[in-house]
């Protein structure tokens, strides 16, 4: 299990869903974008998952000063319940200064929560191993170097291809610039991953490729160009 640092101490431990999340170097840059300042374990070979019988994504497990679990949350939420159960285990182990007010937390951008109001879309995957809806003409092409065309009309939640491009496993490639993903949802944003260099923010939508708003939540098609390594 690579450990940025050392481990006793260390404030949490990933178990990557992806392939991309057992590169250290992956990690390394994400960890620097968001500015997280505290210990980060890699758990690539699922040692701790598998010690504590996991099965979620996300899971907390919160343990006292003398190594017993109080309490877990599986699952996204339950944030406020989460730091008071932080509060008085800090408080239990006699750490001074430990307040009780909640953390008022400003997050913007990627780390911004989803507007559930307006969120008629839900999560989605590229590749051909999770993903729904896709709806280029003759449908995907696996692992092989394939010509992708637009349908004429994206219904909601369907995407699709445009040019050139590669559908693997749990990515895509394009081999040829001035490629097209192009998404029909309804949100106030929605929020991908890429690699770098990351393609041109999406034209014709409002919608930025990092869920910043820039349009009142609508139905839209989000299109982005991008161009070849």
């Amino acid at each position: 299990m690579p450990v940025e640092g050392h481990l006793p101490g260390f404030d949490g431990a990933t178990g990557p869903e992806f392939d991309f999340e057992h590169d250290l170097g992956n990690v390394r840059q994400q960890v620097k974008d968001l500015g997280v300042d505290y210990l980060v374990a890699i758990d690539n070979d699922y040692a701790v998952w598998t010690a504590f019988s996991n099965h979620y994504w996300p899971a907390l497990y919160f343990v006292d000063a003398q190594g017993q679990i109080r309490h877990h949350r599986f699952g996204e939420g339950d944030y406020g319940m989460s730091e008071m159960v932080l509060q008085q285990l800090l408080t239990d182990a006699g750490s001074g200064g430990t307040g009780q007010e909640l953390t008022s937390v400003d997050a913007r951008g990627v780390e911004a929560a989803a507007d559930w109001d307006s969120l008629w879309s839900p999560e989605n995957y590229l590749g051909y191993e999770r993903t729904d809806n896709f709806v280029s003409p003759n449908g995907s092409v696996l692992n092989t170097s394939y010509a992708y065309a637009a349908p004429t009309r994206l219904g909601s939640n369907h995407w699709a291809l445009a040019g050139d491009w590669m559908v693997m496993r749990q990515a895509i490639v394009l081999d040829q610039a001035e490629g097209r993903i192009l998404y029909r949802f309804h949100a106030r944003d929605r929020t991908w991953s890429w690699p770098r260099p990351r393609p041109a923010v999406p034209s014709g939508s409002g919608y930025t490729s990092t869920g910043s708003p820039r349009a009142p939540p609508t139905e839209a098609t989000w299109m982005s160009r991008a161009t070849a390594p």
